[in-house]
This record gives structure tokens, C-alpha cells and sequence, in this order.
């Protein structure tokens, strides 16, 4: 009998320290991003879908619009990102130093962090690429029209631009975005 809880006593002790030590793996708990370059000469928001469809894209970082809104894109944004947790201040640290971050801070850094510029890199999460399918759709939306037209304007008027990236079998794909 004390044989087999001394057998039990290691394996359990074996068994917490194998979760213990995976839980620290990198690999083990890592997401990935893919890195993507605005080859254009215009600075965009991004909208990426698995579908040929405007409807169905997820913005880059823009997950406030307001769709039914009849203002400009930018303002709409703008508007909920004001309005977003309008009391709150988010607290940070920077070298054991504590940063206040305001509400009003926050939507302009989330703003800032939708906006790509004009030959710069923007990082989007791989865990949103290629999920049904093989081909990726960016929909990019010029900043100057989404400072005067509405989504829905923008929908209709078409004014936007598509641009497709396509997986091959080693799993490669383009990585530079431009007009089409």
C-alpha cells in the first residue's frame, strides 16, 4: 500500500510540474501577427474579410462604427470613441511608474492605431487571415473620404478600393497592399 501512494505522490508531483512548465512555453501561448505594408500613397483604414463583400468585413480596429449613423465616417468614430467608457481613465505602468491615461487620450491613441499611413507597416492578428478560405479581401477606404461621406455612402458611391491576397500551398501570400 505504501508503495502505490508513494507512485501516486510522484505522479501527481510529475503531472503539476509538466502543466506548470507547458504553461511557459512560448510557443505554447503565442499569437501571432502578420505584418502587412500600405503600398499606397494614401492614408487608409482597412477593412479585411474572408468574403468578396463590404458587408462582411471586420475593420482593422475600427469596431465602433456606428453603421446606421448618417455623419462622415471619421466623426462617427470619433464620436464613439469619445463616448466609449467617457468616465473611466485607464491606468498603465511604464518602468514601475503609473500613467493616467484619460478617456480622451485613449480615442486619440485608438485613433491613431486605425489610421495606416502612406508606405508604413500595420500588424493585423493571423488568427482573423484565411479562416474559410484561401483568399483574403482588404477594403480600403481613403481617411479623406471617410472625413466627408458616411458608411452607408461609402457603400453605395463604391468608394472604396479592393485589394486581394491569395494563400498559395506553402502558405505564402503578398503582404503588400495596393490598389488593384
Amino acid at each position: 500500500m505504501k508503495i502505490c501512494k508513494k507512485y501516486r505522490n510522484i505522479l501527481v508531483g510529475f503531472s503539476v510540474i509538466i502543466c506548470y512548465l507547458s504553461s511557459c512555453i512560448p510557443a505554447m501561448d503565442c499569437v501571432y501577427v502578420e505584418q502587412f505594408k500600405n503600398c499606397t500613397n494614401d492614408t487608409l483604414f482597412v477593412g479585411i474579410s474572408d468574403y468578396d463583400n463590404i458587408d462582411s468585413i471586420w475593420f482593422r480596429y475600427i469596431y465602433h462604427v456606428d453603421i446606421k449613423s448618417k455623419a462622415p465616417l471619421l466623426a462617427s468614430i470619433d464620436s464613439i470613441l469619445r463616448n466609449n467608457n467617457s468616465n473611466i481613465n485607464m491606468t498603465t505602468y511604464d518602468n514601475g511608474h503609473e500613467i493616467v491615461i484619460t478617456p480622451t487620450e485613449q480615442a486619440r491613441m485608438e485613433r491613431e492605431y486605425m489610421t495606416i499611413y502612406p508606405d508604413s507597416i500595420f500588424p493585423v492578428n493571423e488568427l482573423y487571415l484565411f479562416n474559410n478560405t484561401d483568399t483574403e479581401y482588404f477594403f480600403l477606404i481613403k481617411f479623406k473620404d471617410a472625413k466627408i461621406y458616411s458608411w452607408d455612402e461609402i457603400r453605395e458611391k463604391k468608394l472604396y478600393n479592393k485589394w486581394i491576397t491569395i494563400k498559395d500551398k506553402d502558405g505564402k501570400f503578398d503582404r503588400n497592399v495596393k490598389y488593384q
